[in-house]
């Protein structure tokens, strides 16, 4: 009765582990597979605005787009999770009052890419954000920006006055850099 009982006992483990670890293997659903979003939060000073991306990721990229639908403004695809944007275009001259596309585009260790919108205000020097809609682009921009996808593309813009002070690690695959 002894050796039944312990044979049992395993036969029993054995099919339990085998179960397990059948499960472990069974495909992801479709819901489970796909990868979390990105956010990307934007926050203005009074001269410049800051786009900031959490988590682990590899580059990103900041563009901004006039009212004519043009690029005044293309960083590339730099290693790290903050951009800082001071106003100006590509050669550095601080740009007219008016309202400006940005499109800040992120790309995750898996090659994921994310892509946010929001509205860059500058009037007389101060620069201050909002969310794009259909009534703050131009239809240059409109073009340029695309359809809007099934989710939310606006970038999580934190008002200054709401916002307490912030710190962020980067990391752009060699070094790492605390800024606040």
């Amino acid at each position: 009765m002894l050796k039944w009982s312990h044979s049992t006992f395993a036969a029993i483990l054995l099919i339990m582990l085998s179960a397990s670890l059948s499960a472990q293997n069974q495909p992801k659903s479709p819901a489970t597979d796909k990868p979390a979003t990105r956010q990307v939060i934007a926050s203005a000073s009074d001269d410049s605005i800051r786009f900031t991306s959490l988590g682990e990721l590899i580059q990103m990229r900041l563009e901004v787009i006039g009212l004519s639908g043009e690029t005044l403004f293309d960083s590339d695809f730099k290693p790290g999770n903050v951009i800082d944007w001071p106003g100006s275009d590509s050669k550095g001259q601080r740009l007219a009052d008016g309202a400006y596309l940005c499109i800040v585009s992120v790309t995750d260790s898996s090659g994921q890419l994310t892509r946010r919108r929001a509205i860059a205000v500058l009037r007389e020097g101060t620069v201050s954000m909002t969310r794009p809609d259909a009534s703050t682009l131009s239809a240059a921009q409109a073009q340029v920006a695309g359809p809007p996808a099934d989710e939310d593309v606006s970038a999580t813009i934190l008002e200054p006055q709401q916002s307490s002070a912030t710190a962020i690690l980067a990391h752009d695959g060699a070094t790492a850099q605390l800024i606040s």
